[in-house]
């Protein structure tokens, strides 16, 4: 959890990330995030968090992940999902996928409140 939290950090520029309460309802909703993540785009959060690990002390690591020649295609496309459910609450329900979802939304729906 503590490398997704520093990956997420690094992608979003949310520096408060890397320092949750294990209580807290950011910690929660960070496990939920990650689950989707392994769920929906396994193997691209894979190769990303295998990317970002022998950067992430160099001195600029997000330049590092962005450049390096593994990063494209299922790593990319991990990491903008990373992006976007931690600045939009949103995802993508994995590659190929064009139909992006609130998560707010989909878990009122569900529960049939408003």
């Amino acid at each position: 959890m503590d490398e997704f939290l520093a990956l997420s950090s690094l992608l979003t520029g949310l520096k408060d990330l890397r320092s949750l309460a294990p209580a807290s309802i950011q910690s929660r909703m960070a496990n939920d995030y990650l689950r989707l993540m392994k769920e929906q785009f396994g193997p691209g959060i894979d190769k990303l968090l295998a990317i970002y690990r022998p950067v992430a002390n160099a001195p600029d690591p997000l330049k590092a992940v962005l450049q390096d020649p593994g990063f494209g295609g299922d790593a990319e496309t991990a990491a903008r999902q990373v992006v976007n459910l931690w600045m939009l609450s949103q995802y993508g329900g994995g590659p190929g996928k064009v139909q992006i979802r609130m998560l707010a939304s989909t878990k009122r729906a569900s529960s049939g409140t408003r």
